[in-house]
């Protein structure tokens, strides 16, 4: 993964990229009482907390594209000890990102490792994968 990271990063240097070394990082995290609006489910009267961390590396930019390679750690727990909120998911990957004014488009791939450490009965506990993604965030103000 390493030597893909690096021949991405010279690939992109050979094709005339400007420099903008740069270390965007963002956190995000919810803390959540009865996840579930519905009674006798699972999430009833259960406490949920996530969050994902992202630390990242900008290579280069063309026009308004970024490269960015990045390392993260996601995690999820709750009281009621369900398998698929007790995990952690550390990664690493490399994506481009397009900024606008109120909001942002990455098209991404990322190595990750998931580890589920409560409430699993049966089956695998943990597991390593490539995750290939696009995803965007947009925000707005109805004032304006």
């Amino acid at each position: 993964m390493k030597k893909t990271l690096l021949a991405v990063a010279l690939i992109a240097a050979s094709f005339g990229a400007s420099a903008q070394l740069a270390y965007p990082g963002s956190n995000w995290s919810s803390l959540t009482f009865n996840p579930s609006v519905i009674r006798g489910t699972p999430e009833d009267n259960n406490i949920l907390l996530q969050g994902k961390l992202e630390q990242g590396v900008v290579w280069a930019k063309f026009g308004d594209v970024r490269l960015n390679t990045y390392g993260s750690v996601a995690y999820s727990w709750d009281r009621n000890g369900l398998s698929y909120n007790n995990k952690i998911v550390p990664a690493i990957g490399v994506k481009l990102q397009t900024q606008f004014e109120k909001g942002q488009f990455d098209v991404g791939v990322e190595l990750a490792h998931q580890r589920n450490f409560r409430g699993v009965t049966a089956g695998p506990s943990s597991g390593t994968g490539v995750l290939v993604y696009a995803q965007y965030w947009f925000g707005w103000d109805l004032k304006k």
